[in-house]
């Protein structure tokens, strides 16, 4: 078993991954719209699926992508609950 799940990458319709970046480093309009149109509901999920695409599809780099399931609070370092400046879980 080489790969545990299939590689999948989430398909932008019209857009194009690239132009999307590089609006995502520029006026935003085009990132903006793209997101919007495609149903994305937060920029982090966005964000990770146009740089999926960029290392995947342009196979410059070898790439593996790993998607943890959930990211939590820390059971002990620096102390336990601990989940950065700005959680974005319930402790």
């Amino acid at each position: 078993l080489t790969s545990p799940l299939p590689e999948e990458l989430f398909c932008f319709e019209q857009f194009d991954p690239v132009e999307v970046y590089k609006s995502m480093t520029g006026t935003q309009y085009y990132a903006s719209k793209a997101m919007q149109e495609l149903g994305f509901h937060n920029t982090y999920s966005f964000s990770k699926s146009v740089c999926e695409h960029i290392l995947t599809v342009q196979n410059r780099v070898n790439t593996v992508i790993i998607r943890p399931s959930i990211v939590g609070p820390a059971m002990e370092s620096p102390f336990e609950g601990w989940a950065g400046d700005r959680p974005s879980t319930i402790v």
